[in-house]
């Protein structure tokens, strides 16, 4: 469970609280996105639009998951936007999947409205809960912000391995965001020090 992983490098988090859900659900949303098309594209798995729907897809089981429990409503933000975001997803993936209705078009929309909201909330995040939390919602942003940058980069023909590399450079921010929430004395190891000059 994320919980329990989280707990090991010294991040404590209470079950059903909204620090779950973004370390959790959005953060293994995106993380989980990512990883799908990067492996399919890098490898050469699949078409770059299959492996950018694929990867639209992977977030949208998640959202799935999301609007049915009411989630969205439980953290005080509008079901409405998710819901046109995952509609919206849903039809992109198979416009790509199918290569019907200029599917890259839509794609280069959703990605880019995809990480711009995941840039705002990692600058700012919207929430009146405690310093904790807001860091957490930031990570949240964050990850959804490279995850979709990605997939940008791929939608406007960027080559997989160079995509991958300009991605992995806007990862920066976002691992000094994580280390700044972990209170472990080591990891793996390592203090978190010492594992930021390693990066």
């Amino acid at each position: 469970a994320p919980v329990e992983v989280w707990e090991k490098i010294g991040v404590n988090i209470e079950k059903g609280s909204k620090g779950e859900h973004y370390l959790g659900h959005g953060m293994a949303a995106s993380a989980l996105s990512l990883s799908v098309m990067s492996l399919l594209a890098l490898f050469e798995k699949c078409s770059t639009q299959e492996a950018i729907a694929y990867g639209f897809l992977t977030r949208g089981a998640f959202m799935t998951e999301m609007l049915l429990n009411g989630k969205y409503k439980e953290l005080g933000v509008p079901s409405a936007p998710h819901l046109a975001i995952y509609l919206a997803i849903l039809a992109t993936s198979f416009a790509l999947l199918s290569g019907k209705f200029e599917p890259m078009n839509a794609a280069k929309i959703i990605s880019v409205l995809l990480s711009g909201h995941g840039a705002l909330l990692f600058l700012n995040p919207r929430t009146n809960d405690d310093d904790k939390t807001k860091k957490m919602a930031k990570i949240d942003g964050g990850y959804m912000f490279i995850s979709s940058v990605f997939a940008a980069f791929l939608a406007f023909g960027v080559d997989p391995v160079r995509a991958m590399g300009f991605t992995s450079i806007a990862c920066l921010p976002l691992m000094l965001s994580v280390f700044d929430l972990i209170s472990a004395d080591e990891i793996f190891g390592l203090s978190p020090s010492t594992w930021l000059v390693a990066l």
